[in-house]
């Protein structure tokens, strides 16, 4: 598991942070406004030598690389969104424009699909394009639950995982490009990043790399700085998507919190689960400087099919939020639209949960 980070709270754009005790942190909102690396490459042609499948075709990517050295003229993008492609046809290889980073020659890196949570399942696929970025490596895709020899329940928390791909990467059909049908033949295995790391350098051109588990991408935190892996250009290809989606639990002109509550499958017992006190106290410190601010609160009810343990939660439990005028939001069909509105919120207050993160 990846070392437990610091900042609860995540204030997107111009409001600042908040500094509470903590487990993970929100990297896809920083700012308004990015400083990108290198030049536009619209049209490259893909691996296999078809068109790539572009999400956001006037993005400025990296056009050239050394391994641990980002290169090429600083530029500030201001294209919108263009969120087009749409494909059923499921590649070798991932084909998605966060996945064709460099050119054609470079070494592919694959990683697992975990059979968990829609949160920490996404993780392990978006560090997997961190680590792919800074290492000048292109992101081959995810080797499936049923590649690995595990059970594939399709939908963690009542939510397809597939749908879930599609909606976050705003592309029909990414699912496709991500989740392989069948894995490759790989060149190289490596336990974890490190490992990839120390043999980088020998890499052949289009070399297959499988590391199941990109999570610990943070090892050598106090040398190499954070931006190494994400950088500007790939904090803002994740984030174009859920930017271009809309809000519409939040009240126009008004300054929007989004609280995350983990509960669902867990007891009230759990580590993971946070009193209501705990919650209404920020609500409370927040409404001090905006008395204004417009209070959402984002939880499921819902337990995994394999827990077989009964439902811990139903809506009456969370009538202490309704009563402190939060509106209280349950087991929503679209995750991605819970996700757009964390990362748009003024301020987000994030739960212990890799689905926060």
């Amino acid at each position: 598991m990846p070392r437990k980070r610091k900042a609860q709270v995540s204030c997107s754009r111009s409001v600042g942070l908040i500094l509470l005790p903590a487990i993970l942190c929100l990297w896809l909102v920083v700012s308004d406004k990015e400083t990108l690396w290198g030049q536009p490459s619209p049209g490259r042609e893909s691996h296999d030598g078809r068109a790539t499948i572009e999400m956001d075709v006037d993005m400025r990517r990296p056009a050239s690389f050394a391994p641990g050295i980002a290169s090429g003229a600083l530029a500030t993008s201001t294209a919108q969104p263009t969120t087009t492609a749409t494909t059923t046809e499921v590649p070798r290889i991932c084909l998605l424009s966060a996945c064709t980073l460099y050119d054609a020659r470079r070494p592919r890196l694959f990683v697992d699909e975990y059979s968990d949570g829609s949160g920490h399942r996404l993780t392990n696929i978006i560090h997997g394009m961190a680590v792919a970025a800074k290492n000048g490596m292109n992101f081959g895709g995810v080797v499936a639950l049923r590649q690995i020899g595990k059970i594939d329940r399709g939908s963690p928390h009542g939510h397809s995982f597939r749908q879930v791909l599609d909606g976050f990467f705003g592309a029909a059909g990414a699912s496709n490009h991500l989740l392989l049908r069948s894995a490759p033949d790989f060149d190289v295995t490596v336990k974890n990043v490190r490992g990839l790391e120390e043999i980088r350098s020998g890499l052949a051109d289009v070399a297959n790399v499988y590391c199941p588990d990109a999570n610990e991408w943070s090892y050598n935190d106090s040398e190499v700085p954070r931006s190494a892996y994400f950088s500007p250009w790939l904090k803002a290809v994740l984030r174009r998507p859920l930017e271009a989606r809309p809000t519409p639990f939040f009240a126009p002109g008004r300054r929007a919190v989004a609280l995350h509550l983990r509960r669902g499958d867990l007891p009230a017992t759990d580590w993971m689960v946070r009193p209501d006190s705990y919650y209404l106290n920020i609500v409370e410190g927040i409404r001090k400087r905006w008395p204004d601010v417009d209070v959402h609160a984002f939880s499921s009810t819902k337990v995994r099919k394999k827990d077989n343990k009964g439902i811990y939660w139903k809506s009456s439990d969370f009538d202490a939020l309704r009563s402190a005028g939060i509106s209280v939001h349950l087991d929503d069909d679209d995750l991605v639209d819970i996700w757009a509105h964390f990362s748009r919120a003024h301020v987000f207050v994030m739960a212990a949960s890799y689905f926060s993160y």
